[in-house]
């Protein structure tokens, strides 16, 4: 499964488990995601509260997985922790 920004791919999730609402697994990202470290930042610390983001907002939007078989499924603003973990939820 890969995770892509727009048409920006992003990092190769594996090992992913449903956890609710919500899915979570592992992911290796690539130097690509380098430009969305801050994102992800911001999102962990802003989990549970109200704060503008510090960037554009188009940066909240078009978030997707791709499946191996080709599907694509339109996803929140994901929460990539430091030890790889990544939890999402479909929109």
């Amino acid at each position: 499964m890969k995770l892509y920004h727009q048409a920006v791919i992003i990092g190769t999730i594996t090992n992913v488990l449903a956890n609710n609402n919500e899915l979570l697994g592992a992911i290796d990202l690539l130097p690509s995601a380098d430009a969305f470290r801050p994102v992800f930042a911001w999102i962990i610390r802003n989990e549970k509260t109200l704060e503008e983001p510090p960037f554009n907002d188009e940066l909240l939007w078009n978030w997707y997985v791709e499946f191996e078989n080709g599907l694509q499924t339109e996803i929140v603003l994901p929460c990539i922790y430091a030890e790889r973990l990544i939890v999402w939820r479909e929109l």
